[in-house]
């Protein structure tokens, strides 16, 4: 009997508990016919113990069981939810909270997984083999019936508000197997039709209909928020249940299902993506709460630390060039817009230093020696297994002055000098620290010139060759030296290397490969607000560079989609778009800042016509193109659900503790079931030239995340999250 009261409680929600007292005495109430039918009083705050009129919220006197078992559950339901910053203790749990909770789970999952979340958590309070005894002791009669919607009143108060027992037809029948809730509370709490039948009525219907084997129905009142419960009554197919055609209450299941302009939720997402790809001890306030701690020897057998970072993409292997590429433009992000991040700012702080941390390391552990690489490729990618399960050779790679590679030692200067100015005021010291590596880095690339790729070619071709050579990389290193330094000696640099560097040569690709692009720009801002002539040069390039975007302008170079998506190439497109995407928006920065425009032969571009180029791309990306299809996962209604990601599509180490072999995670990567753990924020390579795209985790070309997608798309989403689209 303990187990089928315990149950009683849930049957709604996960999270769900009542505690069977009542505040209240009963009362009695007069129906329809005359005849007397009792009612509880419990929980109600209203002068008139019934729930608020339709319009008003409802107050309730929730007391200590209440909240227990609210905070019970609620914190069940965290370990599936969307994590927040600031973890609650055990005594901060109110109604409200409970809501968030269901709220946070529904973010980044469909209707099925939102459903399967719920019956997770009913089975997790449950004692073993719960669902079989109780089939035991109520095999579906007509007293089974009456007796759960019995208990149902006072166990079920906290969650509903009041209800009460009604008679009822079944088969033709009448039984007293009906509950009749008033107003109910989680709807009237949460305002969303998507959260009342896939957190609540569905899975409810499905848990008792075939684990209980007790059929239920349950019918919600959208106009009223009264809902009818029927034991016994076998509820209908979800496709021929009329809250399948129902349009979502009130605030339109926003938190649901946000739309393209929902700029504040897209960044926080995008950041949040980076925690998926941390590498090493994980922290206690990691939020991403599927991955586990992973490569915690990584460089021991060398007699090195290089334990942290980010893994790149879908697979395990540190890469050091897009790691650092990653890094400088998160950071260029922050000094950019980190005004417009507000309470994502310190996660964007936070992404940024996982990458210094490591970047650090790298740099300093031997003298004269950048570690590059951490993990064999090519034998990464002929397994199919969790960060935390890897056993593949994590063999370690390095650039030295006999092995050089000036391109990924210029790039980890880049980054460790934009870096350096990200925490210039908040962390004085790890600043300095910063910029003084970087300073010594750059020297070593400049000193040792060579290009990576001819260095160790066998582990970093195909992957990322540096296929422009090291001299952009050289001249983008020297440009954010001295913007972080202020030191006139790298001024004296790019005055006398640009020409032999590229400075003079226009690019219209701005990449984790090639810089030239983003070193224009960079440097333009020395010209537009400070008039320093030697960087007039850079301006005009800049300007190139956006006519190159711009149909009908002398200088286009672009190629769209007929949806409007800028095309660069058929592997990974969207890294092209979210880097130009940031470029675009940054010119437009310095360009409003300073009353300028880009010149495009006779015709001039405004700041203003910059960003709406800008916004076009970003809004594709968030589903405003020809497939309704968001591109980062778990934003809006429709997003991919097969991602080519190896710890988002094996079972994690919490639902799955037993290792997942090399050869056994294969069966993960051809399944066509959705990803079980959703990688928030993350941007995959997208569609094609023709808008098509393949939800298919085979199809790495279009599935696959990575971080420098992701990093630029951080600046632009915070640019447009501001209170304007202006600068």
């Amino acid at each position: 009997m303990v187990v089928v009261l315990s149950f009683q409680a849930v049957h709604n929600h996960p999270a769900v508990l009542g505690n069977g007292w009542c505040k209240y005495p009963r009362r009695q109430r007069t129906n329809n016919n005359g005849s007397i039918v009792s009612s509880i009083r419990c929980g109600i705050a209203e002068p008139s113990g019934e729930p608020a009129p339709f319009g008003q919220k409802t107050k309730y006197k929730d007391g200590f069981f209440e909240k227990a078992f609210m905070t019970l559950f609620a914190r069940k339901m965290e370990k599936f939810a969307t994590p927040i910053n600031k973890k609650k203790g055990w005594f901060d749990y109110d109604y409200e909270s409970f809501v968030d909770a269901s709220k946070r789970v529904i973010q980044g999952r469909n209707r099925v997984q939102q459903q399967e979340v719920v019956r997770e958590v009913l089975l997790s309070i449950l004692p073993p083999g719960a669902p079989a005894q109780f089939k035991k002791l109520f095999p579906p009669t007509k007293w089974a019936c009456e007796f759960n919607a019995v208990l149902t009143v006072p166990f079920f108060h906290w969650l509903v508000g009041p209800s009460e027992v009604v008679e009822v037809e079944v088969n033709g029948v009448k039984q007293k197997s009906g509950v009749h809730v008033k107003k109910c509370r989680y709807l009237e709490n949460s305002g969303c039709v998507g959260m009342c039948v896939n957190m609540c009525k569905i899975p409810t219907q499905d848990f008792f209909t075939n684990d209980f084997g007790l059929p239920l129905t349950m019918t919600p009142n959208f106009e009223d928020m009264s809902c009818e419960m029927v034991f016994g009554q076998v509820p209908p197919p979800f496709e021929d249940d009329p809250v399948s055609k129902q349009p979502c209450f009130a605030d339109i299941c926003s938190l649901a299902n946000p739309n393209s302009s929902d700029y504040s939720n897209a960044l926080e997402k995008s950041i949040l993506f980076f925690e998926g790809q941390r590498s090493g001890k994980l922290p206690s306030n990691q939020r991403l709460t599927w991955r586990g701690d992973s490569a915690l020897s990584d460089g021991s057998s060398y007699h090195v630390d290089l334990v942290g970072g980010y893994y790149d993409a879908g697979d395990n292997v540190k890469f050091g060039l897009p790691m650092a590429f990653t890094t400088t433009l998160l950071a260029w992000s922050v000094i950019e817009f980190g005004s417009s991040m507000h309470d994502q700012l310190e996660n964007a702080k936070a992404a940024v230093r996982w990458g210094t941390d490591y970047l650090l390391k790298a740099a300093t552990a031997t003298p004269g020696t950048l570690y590059v690489q951490v993990g064999d490729p090519n034998m990464d990618h002929r397994c199919w297994e969790r960060p935390e399960d890897m056993d593949t050779p994590r063999n370690v790679y390095k650039v030295s002055s006999q092995n050089p590679g000036s391109d990924v030692a210029a790039e980890t200067a880049a980054a460790l000098a934009a870096a350096s100015i990200v925490f210039k005021d908040s962390d004085p010291s790890y600043s300095t620290k910063l910029l003084h590596t970087a300073m010594k880095v750059f020297d070593f690339a400049d000193k040792y010139r060579g290009s990576y790729s001819d260095s160790l070619n066998s582990v970093v071709c195909p992957f990322y060759c540096s296929y422009s050579g090291y001299q952009d990389e050289l001249l983008w290193g020297a440009s954010w030296l001295h913007k972080a330094s202020e030191n006139a000696s790298y001024l004296a640099y790019i005055q006398s290397n640009g020409h032999t560097l590229g400075a003079d040569n226009d690019d219209y690709s701005f990449s984790r490969d090639d810089k030239r692009p983003g070193t224009k720009v960079l440097l333009s801002k020395d010209f537009l607000e400070k008039t320093t002539q030697e960087f007039q040069p850079y301006k005009a390039h800049s300007d190139n560079y956006i006519c190159s975007l711009i149909p009908g302008m002398p200088n286009f170079q672009a190629q769209y989609t007929p949806g409007g998506l800028f095309y660069k190439q058929s592997e990974s497109n969207l890294q092209y778009v979210t880097s130009s995407s940031f470029l675009l928006l940054t010119y437009a920065k310095y360009l409003h800042l300073t009353g300028g425009v880009a010149a495009c032969g006779s015709s001039t571009i405004t700041a203003d016509k910059i960003i709406e180029i800008a916004k076009r791309q970003v809004d594709y990306i968030l589903g405003e193109n020809p497939a309704k299809m968001s591109y980062m996962v778990g934003f809006g209604q429709r997003y991919p659900q097969h991602v080519h990601h190896r710890g988002s599509s094996v079972p994690s180490v919490h639902a799955h503790p037993g290792h997942v072999s090399c050869s056994e995670g294969f069966q993960y990567l051809n399944s066509g079931s959705p990803n079980p753990n959703i990688l928030v924020g993350a941007i995959l390579g997208g569609p094609d030239s023709r808008d098509n795209f393949a939800d298919d985790r085979n199809n790495y070309q279009q599935s696959e995340p990575a971080t420098y997608i992701n990093a630029p798309f951080v600046g632009a989403l915070a640019f447009f999250s501001a209170e304007s689209t202006t600068v």
